[in-house]
């Protein structure tokens, strides 16, 4: 069966010619990526003349997967699909030129030049350090957030002094009525997204600023009349401009129709034209935006009957149903708000101020990246750049790339940000057609959904018209969807081109809807089903979930249930655990939302801070001590100003408690107290961890759950500040970002995300309930600002307090909504392109005074509306279920608490199998020995980066990626104490370790993705515990062992010997792992085998 739209697949390999190509959901993209570059590979000098871009590591890896899988299959016997076999030939013309060349790329896969761009950005600023301003490039904090915060506080506290920014400060808290906390979550906010606003402010007199950013609102409200000017026909403006000039001059009360009296000529697209312009929307619009139905003398014309007023109300309602008047209505009512392209000298002088006060917090936070020696993603990327260019002309490193880099290809463009899009026109300047380089660039605007981390849509639109700086580009376009059904396609193109815009709009990011083509024969029934409902029951339509999961699963289907915010899954998640169905769910339940980490959070802070009252009440509360409300009652009665430590130690106190209350009390009491005394002796992971366990905290909660005190004391390890925390809002914020660990036994075929993590993967069926749920409303900013495509920065101060509504903020804030708006419809086309056999729609609508079904403002519902509305209209909707309130109160929940007289267990001892006797000087203990704690901790790293290589997979891991680890070692090795000369050989020995798993023989055997694979894997028995390195099901189903060994034999000793020494060394503790495995797994084959990294030596251990 032919593809529909196979010429321009084909087109898109030819490597003399630059391509934009979108490619709609379904469509194949990542094959027709690998086909462009196998297509390359047979005609370049070099495999390193090609570099892919991506946006994940994920994305990037399974690129390079699709490349050597190629690469692979064409020695193999043809295919006989055709796409397929259209790869296969490429992949053998590639391997031709390969062993022609010598590349052994099978051999070699670091020489396929697959990067994220962060990674990229990352390279560019180690190469020149000297320019980039980095010297070695800081690590990548995972958390910054407490650098922002620290950069604005700096800025803060100047303010009182008599340094710059003081007075600035001053007169911007003022005019926020002295609210500190708002101008720190400003400065913080807006340093968070510096790539966008920086580059527009630095370096400019405030002459220039002003004149920046008025130059860009007067373009922002050009473009918008162009818009106009274009839907305003000639003859139809000459009609029109007779009766602007007599209903003008019917008017006495100063108003916008009142500056059409002695207009001739037709409003031009200057900004200077925008009066011109709001009249006439003025003379044709109701104050809602309707054209007029009826014309009388609030609008220029009056009654009588006069044969001229008659005639001129008759020629007016001729233009009113003029068939281009409606397109018009709507433009002229949005460019009634637009504000004149000026700032007034209050708000000017204000967001002076704050334009003042930014600079210099990004001054401080480039201080605060450089004495944390930690950055992020952002100031790479900026200094990426800069070290591309030398003032006007380009700088050595970018020649030195223009040199190597002939064809530059571009994954997911339609999330590309300014600073990336700028990247691109830096790296292709001086390119043009006909030279032997080439720019490929695919994606699809209609699945731009991620605006929140600065992707903007109107960048592809942009590049698709005009190129991209000197390079211009050919425009492609997909239309077969290779996933879905014909019926799901159907749907698809019925339903989404009706709210999808009708008109690209670059300021606004207004995408149209492209339809598809189903490669898939056969229509199939019942693909799309729409369950609606009458009003909210989150109850109800977590059971109808439940009951759709329970089916498509029988039917031995893959299932996601897809949400906009993980808030909607409230219902949901419990009804699934509680029907038994296992799922998988990425990055949804929230670490901070769990009971466990609630209560070690409340541990942690009673241990800090003795005057923290609600968290000792919350630790006395928890499981472990479980105190009943009465007890806590009686211990603060009376005594509000006194400490819970005070209460806890008066013995005339604990004497008003229970019998019970006084025993648990004194318990949780002793260990709390002995905790206190060790503050500042331990770390705080220690501390909170080892109080914790003396007060029965694992006795307290399923097994299940003690994965996420492990990622709340690695959290806690992370942030520890000599026994300390930094701040309790830095604890607090970095819980929002930390998710519960997957249910590990779950099979994967049921998966629970939001939206937005969906993206890229497909379903058979897609459920997706809440569809009425309406958005959480974030505060107004105090800064509104937008960058455009094509006009620029625009920028407003939130008005003062009690002031009136300022029109730059409003059309900012307006304009925002929009494309947020628009967002959402991009949102619900991914959502439902996921499916690709059946699609359920859940959503509750609600009733207006008319008795007609309406959707929820702001819900997904309302932008779907259009296309779902009949199914509300003609289905008898469900009713919420409305529960009679009781006659009696409720019934307590039972309190969940350990028993009073509850104790550490006593471990009797477990005899071990003995081991054989330790060879002095050798392994690790020689490495202890004769090159002292250095070699140890470049071990402990080395543990920890090959269990990072074997979670991403070895498909995200070359050497040249370990290359650009260097600066992030040395930050490990110096955090565990290594300095001075130890300090190069250490990261010399990590990087030596990775580089040979990654590449030798047996190390990648150990660290592929393999089935119930596990890192660093916790083993308790009755009195043993341990953790294994390493551990896997191979494909026999043989369960191996692996233990990581970073000893080396010693100059002059035969290897053979010194590893069989480390087996015999090793074999008991190995017996041990092995036999706990064995206990878990009593029906499978358990073998082990210690692994040595320096020199990927493997060698299997008898157990």
């Amino acid at each position: 069966m032919r593809v529909r739209d196979q010429s321009a697949r084909l087109r898109a390999l030819d490597p003399a010619q630059s391509f934009i190509v979108q490619a709609p959901a379904g469509s194949g993209k990542t094959e027709l990526l690998t086909q462009r570059i196998l297509s390359l590979l047979a005609v370049v000098e070099q495999p390193e003349e090609i570099l892919a871009i991506t946006f994940t590591r994920k994305a990037a890896g399974e690129m390079r997967h699709r490349l050597l899988q190629a690469l692979e299959s064409a020695s193999l016997p043809a295919p006989g699909a055709d796409h397929a076999r259209q790869t296969w030939e490429l992949a053998g013309k590639v391997m031709a030129r390969d062993g022609a060349r010598g590349w052994n790329l099978l051999d070699t896969p670091s020489r396929l030049a697959i990067q994220t761009i962060d990674s990229f950005n990352a390279g560019l600023a180690r190469r020149m350090p000297w320019l980039s301003r980095f010297g070695g490039v800081p690590r990548v904090t995972d958390d910054p957030q407490r650098l922002y915060r620290e950069a604005a506080r700096r800025v803060l506290a100047r303010v009182g002094g008599e340094r710059s920014g003081a007075h600035a400060g001053a007169r911007v808290l003022a005019y926020l009525d002295n609210r500190q906390e708002r101008l720190e979550r400003l400065l913080v906010s807006m340093l968070q997204r510096r790539d966008q606003w920086l580059r527009h402010l630095a370096g400019r007199s405030v002459d220039q600023e002003r004149r920046g950013l008025e130059g860009a609102l007067a373009a922002f409200v050009e473009e918008i009349l162009a818009l106009s000017e274009s839907l305003l026909p000639g003859p139809l403006w000459e009609q029109l401009a007779p009766l602007a000039r007599y209903a003008a001059s019917n008017l006495e009360a100063e108003r916008p129709l009142r500056r059409l009296a002695a207009v001739t000529d037709r409003p031009g697209a200057g900004a200077e034209d925008l009066p011109l312009w709001q009249g006439l929307a003025d003379l044709l619009l109701t104050a809602k935006g309707d054209l007029r139905r009826r014309l009388d003398k609030s609008c220029g014309f009056p009654p009588g009957k006069a044969d001229t007023a008659a005639a001129m109300k008759a020629a007016m309602q001729d233009c009113l149903d003029s068939d281009a008047m409606p397109g018009l209505a709507s433009w002229l009512h949005r460019l009634r708000s637009l504000p004149a392209p000026l700032y007034g000298e209050e708000q000017w002088s204000i967001l002076q101020d704050l334009v003042e006060l930014l600079g210099l917090a990004a001054g401080e936070l480039w201080l605060v990246f450089t004495a944390s020696g930690e950055t992020d993603f952002a100031e790479v990327a900026l200094r990426a750049l800069a070290g591309l260019s030398d003032g006007d002309a380009p700088s050595e490193l970018l020649l030195r790339l223009d040199a190597g880099i002939r064809h530059l290809l571009v994954d997911e463009f339609q999330d590309t940000s300014y600073l990336q899009f700028r990247l691109l026109e830096t790296l292709t300047e001086g390119w043009s057609p006909g030279d032997g380089r080439s720019l490929f660039l695919v994606g699809d605007p209609m699945q731009s959904i991620y605006r929140f981390r600065e992707a903007e849509v109107g960048l592809f639109l942009r590049a698709r018209r005009e190129g991209v700086g000197t390079v211009p580009l050919e425009a492609l376009h997909l239309e077969t969807n290779f996933r879905s059904s014909a019926s799901l396609v159907d749907w698809f193109n019925a339903s989404f081109a009706s709210i999808f815009p009708r008109f690209e709009e670059i300021t606004r990011g207004a995408v149209t809807y492209s339809p598809a083509f189903s490669f898939a024969t056969g229509k199939g029934e019942g693909a799309v089903t729409i369950l609606p409902r009458q009003g909210r029951d989150d109850a109800a339509e977590g059971e109808e979930v439940v009951a759709l999961t329970r089916e498509a699963l029988g039917r031995g289907e893959r299932v996601a249930i897809l949400v906009r915010a993980r808030s909607h899954l409230g219902n949901i998640l419990p009804l699934l655990r509680g029907a038994g169905i296992d799922y998988l769910a990425q990055d949804v339940d929230l670490l901070a939302e769990r009971p466990l980490v609630r209560d070690l959070v409340s541990l942690t802070h009673a241990l800090l801070h003795t005057g923290d009252r609600l968290a000792w009440l919350s630790v006395l509360r928890a499981p472990w001590c479980g105190l009943l409300l009465s007890d806590l009652a009686r211990l603060v009665e009376g005594r509000a100003a006194a400490t819970l430590p005070e209460l806890l130690a008066d013995p005339g106190r604990l004497e008003t408690l229970s019998a019970d209350g006084r025993e648990r009390a004194g318990r949780v009491f002793a260990v709390l107290q002995r905790g206190r005394r060790q503050r500042g002796r331990l770390g705080l992971r220690r501390l909170v961890e080892g109080c914790w366990l003396a007060l029965g905290g694992p006795a307290c909660y399923p097994g299940g759950e003690l994965e996420d005190a492990e990622q709340f004391f690695a959290l806690l390890q992370r942030l520890d500040r000599g026994g300390d925390l930094e701040t309790l809002e830095a604890l607090a914020e970095a819980l929002q970002r930390l998710y519960a660990a997957p249910d590990g036994k779950a099979s994967g075929q049921l998966q629970v995300m939001t939206i937005h993590k969906a993206k890229g993967l497909e379903f058979d069926t897609v459920i997706i309930p809440g569809l009425g749920r309406k958005p959480g409303k974030d505060d107004p900013p105090l800064l509104a600002w937008l960058e455009l495509p094509a006009t620029g920065l625009l920028l407003a101060p939130i008005p003062a307090p009690g002031g009136e509504g300022d029109p730059i903020y409003k059309t900012i804030r307006d304009l925002e909504a929009e494309r947020q708006t628009l967002e959402v419809v991009r949102l619900l086309y991914v959502a439902a392109t996921r499916a690709r056999e059946r699609l359920y729609l859940l959503g509750h609508c609600e009733f207006d005074a008319t008795g007609s079904a309406r959707p929820p403002a702001g819900s997904l519902l309302e932008s779907l509306w259009p296309a779902v509305a009949a199914s509300f209209a003609t289905h008898d909707l469900k009713l919420p279920v409305e529960v009679a309130a009781p006659n009696q109160p409720p019934a307590q929940s039972e309190l969940r608490r350990l028993p009073a007289t509850w104790a550490l267990p006593d471990f009797e001892s477990l005899p071990l199998p003995t081991a054989s006797p330790i060879r002095p000087a050798s392994g690790d203990d020689q490495v202890l020995q004769t090159a002292g704690l250095a070699r140890r901790h470049a071990g402990t790293v080395l543990h920890a980066m090959l269990e990072r290589i074997a979670r991403d997979g070895l498909a995200a891991w070359d050497l040249k990626r370990i290359e650009g680890l260097e600066e992030e070692l040395r930050h490990r090795l110096q955090r565990l104490g290594v300095t001075g000369a130890d300090l190069k050989e250490a990261v010399h020995r990590v990087q030596a370790g990775m580089r040979s798993a990654v590449s030798g023989l047996h190390g990648r055997r150990i660290l592929r993705s393999w089935p119930d694979a596990g890192c660093e894997v916790g083993l308790a028995g009755p009195a043993l515990a341990g953790v294994v390195d390493r551990t896997f099901v191979d494909e026999s189903g043989v369960r191996w062992v692996v233990d990581y060994k970073t000893s080396e034999p010693p100059p002059g000793e035969n290897p053979d010997a010194f590893f069989a020494a480390e087996v015999d060394r090793y074999r008991s503790q190995l017996a041990c792992y092995a036999q706990l495995f064995q206990g878990l797994e009593p029906e499978r084959k358990i073998r082990a085998g210690l692994y040595f990294p320096l020199s990927d030596i493997w060698r299997e251990v008898p157990v």
